[in-house]
This record gives structure tokens, sequence and C-alpha cells, in this order.
């Protein structure tokens, strides 16, 4: 069996008006406004007229799968989400939860959530509540699914440059110096029975105790090997998320629409987990890449390193620990919590997908010629 990944033209239609203003650069100029009240007093017609621009965006972004449309969405929502992180003292903090931004953030969650639960097709009675009949299932939607041999690590391993290599990491860095808040947020309210694993798993994060060995200090140390010195004292990944495509924004927004909301409790655990089952062996692809194009400093490599050896036991610990406990406690939480993985996994694979296509239209890669696309567009199970 042969699986590809879909064309993009297929996918989404492009807009013929690229000149009009987005639905994003709007949302951005509200949350950065100091007086937000006042801004919208001032125009009588404003929020029914802003109110019928958002429908329409989200009309055509999930029904109509619009590339534009998903990016001015999906940036925009990635705003509305980066106001948790900000700085107290700026405007976004002041408009954190202000009822017309929080009711724009819900219109366009629902809209979201509608189209990517439709996709995940993952069905109540689908979901055994035995606990290791449930294990086997949910180790088996992540071993299944085409992320799990996404041909992007492939090309990493074997053919990307140490340019292509950097470019990957450019594309990962927001949500890996989110990633350490998105433990966090699992740690509240949990159950006595998953907190110690949580806990563990956010002291991993944090270096366990060695702040020279936290994980946002280890990608930092890799991003300046590579030429890349990033702003350490930045709250808000804002800076860098100018190379993502909607894909990217998507992967990132994912987690904190699962992570804000308190009914997404369940959903989010079963992404994490996915996320540790998967990680490891793709991490190993990514350093025998690099050592292949000579980024081969134990040291500054270290973040990619200690996620090989780290993730393949915390998936073990996080299934055993986490997920099977809170399906014998909450019967009911089964569902959610293989619907978030379900989620996570198609929502990723779009990204990598986006990220594998850039990579192998890149002027550089077309004049050299010398690997396939094909080879890396299909994955032979």
């Amino acid at each position: 069996m042969v699986e590809q990944i879909p064309d993009p033209a297929i996918l989404v239609e492009r807009d013929a008006d690229p000149s009009r203003p987005g639905l994003d650069d709007t949302v951005l100029a509200f949350v950065r406004e100091l007086d937000l009240d006042r801004f919208i007093a001032r125009d009588q017609g404003f929020f029914s007229s802003f109110m019928a621009q958002l429908q329409r965006t989200l009309e055509d972004a999930f029904g109509r799968r619009r590339d534009r449309a998903l990016f001015e969405v999906h940036r925009a929502l990635y705003l509305l989400y980066e106001q948790n992180f900000s700085v107290p003292t700026n405007p976004q903090a002041a408009n954190q939860f202000h009822p017309f931004l929080m009711r724009v953030r819900n219109d366009i969650e629902r809209a979201w959530e509608r189209f990517e639960v439709q996709r995940a097709g993952v069905r109540p009675d689908d979901v055994p509540g035995e606990a290791a009949a449930f294990a086997n299932l949910f180790l088996e939607r992540c071993r299944r699914h085409r992320l799990a041999r996404h041909p992007l690590f492939d090309f990493l391993e074997y053919s990307a440059s140490r340019d292509e290599i950097v470019e990957f990491f450019l594309h990962d860095r927001a949500l890996i110096l989110r990633f350490c808040d998105l433990v966090s947020f699992a740690m509240i309210g949990a159950d006595d029975e998953v907190r110690g694993e949580l806990a563990s798993n956010l002291w991993d994060e944090m270096g366990n105790g060695d702040p020279a060995m936290r994980h946002t200090v280890l990608f930092r140390r890799l991003l300046s090997y590579v030429g890349w010195d990033p702003d350490s004292d930045a709250a808000s990944t804002e800076p860098y998320v100018g190379i993502l495509d909607w894909q990217g924004f998507a992967g990132y927004n994912l987690h904190l629409f699962f992570s804000l909301h308190r009914r997404n409790y369940f959903k989010s655990v079963g992404c994490l987990g996915s996320s540790e089952f998967m990680d490891g062996d793709q991490y190993a692809k990514i350093l025998r890449g690099c050592r292949r194009v000579g980024l081969d400093d134990q040291e500054r490599l270290a973040y990619y390193a200690s996620h090989v050896e780290i993730d393949a036991q915390h998936g073990e610990t996080w299934l055993g620990n986490v997920l099977v406990p809170l399906v014998v406690k909450y019967p009911e939480a089964r569902h959610e919590i293989v619907l978030g993985a379900e989620m996570r996994l198609n929502v990723t694979a779009d990204y990598y997908d986006s990220i594998l296509r850039k990579l192998l239209a890149s002027p550089r890669r077309r004049s050299l010629e010398r690997i396939p696309a094909e080879r890396y567009v299909t994955v032979a199970e």
C-alpha cells in the first residue's frame, strides 16, 4: 500500500483578492488596542460588520478550505491565545478576557473543532473501556497513523542540507519553546492518581533541577549553535512564527485549544500522550541527519539526544500512569482521550506535509535535481 501526501491544490482553494485586509491583522489591532471598549463604541455598526466578516472567513476556511482564509483564521487564533502569555504590562494582557475577543475566539474554535472532530472519525463505541483493550487501541491508532512514518524525517535523515535542517528547527521553535507551559497546564486540577507522572514530565522539562538542562535552554543552545540566537527574554513566541504557514499555526493552536479549556482536559492528555510515543523515533532521525551534515556537537544537540531517551520511557509511563488510570476512573473519558490524540496526529501530519513541500520546492533543492521528490512524498507500508 502506498500512502501519499495530499496535494495542497486539491485540499485548498486560493483567494483571488490578496489585497483585502485580513481577519488576522484586524485581530492583531484588537489585542493591542489600549482601550478596546472605546474603539468598538466609536462605530455602532462595527460589531455586526466584523462578525459578518468573521463568519464569511470561517466558511471560506473550514467549508471551502481556502488557503488564505485558513491562514487568517489560524493566525488570528494564535494571536488570541498568545494573550495568555503576554508580559503583564502589555495591552494584550489587559484584553485577555475581553468579552468581545472571547466571542471571536469561541466562534473560531467551534468552527475548527467541528471540522477536526468530523475528520478524526472517532466514535465512542470504537473505544473500549477495559484498561488493557484501551491501551492496545491507543497504541495501534498511533502506530497506524501516517504520522508515525512521515517522510519528512527520512528526508531530514538522508538528504536534507544543513540549511534545510536548520529551517526545520526554525519551524518547530515556537511550539518547543512553549511546551513547558503546556505540561504545566496539564497539572492544573489533575487527579492525585496521575499527578506524579505529570510532575515527573514537568521536572524533566525543567532539567531535573539543573537550569542549564531545561529543555527551553537546550533548544536555545541548539539555535545558537546553528547561527540563530533567540531572544531569551521573550515571553511571547511572536518573534518566531513569521516562518509558519497556516498548518504551523494550526499545530501550535491545537495544543492551546486543548490546554486552555477545562472541557478539553482529556483531549489534552491524549494529545500529549501521542506526542510522547512518536517524538523519540523521529528525533533519532533528526540526530542522524544533523551528524551527516556536520552538526555533531553532542552538547549542542542535547535537546534532541535527551528526547530520544526520555520520550521512549515517557510514552509507556504516560499511557500506564496517566491515560489508563483516567479511563478507569472516568470511563466516559476514553473517547475524549483518543479523539485528542487523533486530532493531534492529523493536524501534525498536515504541518509536516507543509514543511516537506516547502523544503522540496526550494530553489536550491530544484537546482540540485539529485533526489527524486517522489521518494519523499510517498511512504510504502
